[in-house]
């Protein structure tokens, strides 16, 4: 990926986005998170599904990316968990995953993430999800009183 200007590297950072990697292998959840921190995120990382729903009801993160082949809870179950109440029910959650893209999970996923990772597809990933935090806080804004 090349830069071009200052501004190309602004919008690639992402400051102030709370990220957690759940994966069952170290070094796929090291490598993740090594990169998503090399963007400017604050990195969480979880090696279950138990753990991921966790941290998930203790912290409102704004990006989750969610191994799919995991013992014990498995991605799908465990971002059903995520998203039925608690502070992450409205994350950008997004599938990674060696497997084909699903299609059929509309509503759980807003994302696909292939494995091996790019750097490219990492960077779309968290300007998403960057922009729907964005949305996110100026839709919860207070709207102005009226005169």
């Amino acid at each position: 990926m090349s830069i071009e200007s200052e501004a190309e590297v602004d919008r690639l950072l992402a400051p102030g986005i709370d990220a957690l990697v759940v994966d069952d292998h170290e070094h796929n959840r090291s490598l993740l998170g090594a990169l998503l921190s090399q963007l400017g995120c604050s990195v969480s990382l979880a090696a279950s599904g138990s753990e991921a729903v966790r941290l998930a009801c203790r912290k409102p993160y704004h990006l989750i990316i969610m191994d799919w082949r995991m013992p014990g809870l498995n991605g799908d179950e465990t971002v059903w968990r995520i998203r039925r109440a608690g502070p992450c029910r409205h994350t950008f959650i997004a599938r990674w995953s060696t497997d084909p893209p699903l299609g059929d999970h509309v509503g759980l996923y807003d994302a696909e993430l292939p494995k091996p990772v790019t750097c490219a597809a990492l960077a779309r990933l968290v300007a998403s999800a960057k922009r729907r935090s964005s949305r996110r806080r100026k839709l919860s804004r207070p709207a102005p009183a009226a005169d």
